[in-house]
């Protein structure tokens, strides 16, 4: 029983830990939304997916990006590419402003390799199956 509270306890911790670290790299890189889940993934997952990576990799990418150029107001005025495209500093009214593309992108790269598990869970269980009657 100890060892199994010691166990989710450390984990909590190291999680904590990595997204504070993911999030102050971001700071610094702007990347940290695409390594935070594959990281956890390949950390606890027995069976890390190809596609559910390259889902999570390219969404979490593309949110960042739109959310940079067109709704967080602080680079989007700075760039000027939402108001040359459309004639307003951001897309979105307040909230939506103030809110990091951080915040945005890491629920939506976790979604992608949720989705690109699940669609590539039956290569899975084809493989094991052919393992099997082997």
């Amino acid at each position: 029983m100890v060892d199994t509270i010691l166990f989710w306890t450390a984990t909590a911790v190291y999680i904590a830990i990595t997204l504070y670290l993911a999030y102050f790299g971001y700071k610094k890189t702007k990347k940290g939304e695409d390594f935070l889940p594959l990281f956890v993934h390949g950390l606890f997952s027995k069976r890390i997916s190809k596609l559910a990576a390259v889902c999570s990799l390219v969404v979490g990418t593309l949110v960042w990006f739109f959310w940079t150029f067109f709704v967080h107001k602080a680079e989007s005025a700075a760039l000027g590419i939402c108001k040359a495209l459309f004639g307003v500093d951001s897309l979105l009214g307040m909230p939506w402003q103030v809110v990091d593309p951080l915040i945005v992108a890491i629920p939506c790269s976790v979604a992608a390799l949720v989705i690109g598990y699940a669609l590539d869970k039956n290569k899975f269980v084809k493989e094991e199956a052919a393992a099997a009657s082997a």
